[in-house]
C-alpha cells in the first residue's frame, strides 16, 4: 500500500498522492488569518478551493477529463463532513459538494494526505480511478508462508513484488496543498 500511495524513491517509484506529473492547483492563501487552512475558511471559501482542484483537470485536458474521486486528509474531510454551510443550512459542507460535483463518486480520506503536501502540509487530491487512467503493476501478489518453529519463536517468511504505479493520463489528476 505505502509504495501505491507515496512511491518508494530508492526504486523511483512515485505514489499516487505524490506524482510529480499531476497537475497543481495553487489553493489561495485567504484563510481568516491569511493561510489556506481550511479550518481558517468559510464554507464558501472551501467550495471554491474544491472547484479548483477539479477545474485544474478540466482546463489541463480541455474539458476531456472527468475526475471522479476525491482523497482528503482525515482531519478536512472530517471537518467538511461536519460542519454547516451555513448558520440557517443544516446542510454540511460535504453534503453540498457532493450536489455540486456529481461527477465525484467518491469521497475519501487517506491519512498520509496529512503532511505530504509541500512543507509537511496537507494535500487534497482529485483523480480518476480507473484502470484505463491508472493501474498498479503488482505481478506477485503478498503471500505469507506457513510458520516455521525456530526455537521458541515462529519465523513467518513472506513475499511479494511490485512494479509501482502506470499513469496513462497525467492530466486526469490533480493536488493542491495546504488545505
Amino acid at each position: 500500500d505505502r509504495v501505491i500511495l507515496v512511491g518508494d524513491a530508492d526504486f523511483g517509484f512515485e505514489g499516487i498522492l505524490n506524482n510529480s506529473q499531476f497537475t497543481q492547483y495553487t489553493v489561495l492563501n485567504d484563510g481568516t488569518v491569511t493561510t489556506k487552512t481550511w479550518s481558517t475558511k468559510t464554507s464558501d471559501q472551501i467550495i471554491r478551493d474544491l472547484s479548483g482542484l477539479v477545474d485544474a483537470i478540466y482546463v489541463g485536458t480541455n474539458g476531456r477529463e472527468n475526475p471522479n474521486t476525491i482523497l482528503l486528509p482525515m482531519a478536512q474531510f472530517t471537518y467538511i463532513s461536519r460542519t454547516r454551510m451555513g448558520t440557517v443550512n443544516d446542510t454540511t459542507i460535504l453534503e453540498y459538494a457532493k450536489s455540486v460535483f456529481p461527477q465525484i463518486t467518491r469521497w475519501d480520506w487517506v491519512p498520509e494526505l496529512g503532511t505530504i503536501g509541500a512543507s509537511g502540509t496537507a494535500r487534497m487530491v482529485a483523480l480518476t480511478l480507473d484502470p484505463m487512467h491508472i493501474e498498479c503493476e503488482v505481478p506477485v501478489m503478498f503471500e505469507a508462508l506457513p510458520a516455521q518453529a525456530r526455537g521458541l519463536e515462529f519465523e513467518v517468511f513472506c513475499h511479494g513484488r511490485t512494479g509501482g504505479n502506470k499513469v496513462y493520463y497525467p492530466l486526469a489528476f490533480s493536488y493542491g496543498d495546504g488545505i
